[in-house]
């Protein structure tokens, strides 16, 4: 009995370690399949990962871009603005030096009007009137001489008249 006892504890033995082997096989199909869904996940989750620090990468690169070209526009304005305001300057500077040069003559001018002119204003008002006087006086002699002239003629034309009356 004893060998036919140690053949069925073999055999139940071996058929515990069949069903151990098959459950042992059935877990690790199961470990490897969740290993590949792990794995799966794993690498879709690296995926996006990798997506989404690319798409940052891209939307920072586009920002520095942006505020790079900003600044070169906010530099362009910057000079532009400086050569505006120092064309301001050396505008209110001219016109500043030409105020004082026009302040200048217009003292110089009055000097010489002053010093030119008004001494001889008589003398301009006396030769203005004497022409006055002598455009009058001409214009009165003018006058005369035609008066003179169409009385000569109304004599003339009184004897004709007298002398058509004779005949």
């Amino acid at each position: 009995k004893t060998l036919k006892g140690s053949v069925a504890t073999a055999q139940a033995g071996a058929s515990k370690l069949a069903q151990d082997i098959v459950q042992k096989q059935e877990e690790r199909k199961q470990i490897s399949k969740a290993s590949q869904e792990y794995e799966a996940e794993l690498y879709e989750h690296n995926r996006r990962e990798r997506q989404i620090r690319i798409a940052i990468m891209d939307i920072q690169s586009r920002r520095e871009d942006r505020l790079r070209k900003q600044a070169e526009r906010l530099e362009v304005l910057r000079q532009e603005f400086l050569v505006i305001c120092r064309r301001i300057s050396s505008t209110e500077k001219q016109v500043e030096d030409t105020a004082a040069r026009c302040a200048e003559m217009g003292q110089r001018l009055e000097a010489k009007v002053k010093k030119k002119l008004l001494p001889q204003i008589p003398k301009m008002l006396e030769v203005a009137r004497e022409a006055y006087i002598s455009d009058h006086e001409c214009r009165v002699r003018n006058a005369r001489e035609a008066r003179a002239k169409l009385l000569e003629e109304i004599e003339r034309l009184k004897e004709s008249i007298q002398s058509t009356r004779k005949d």
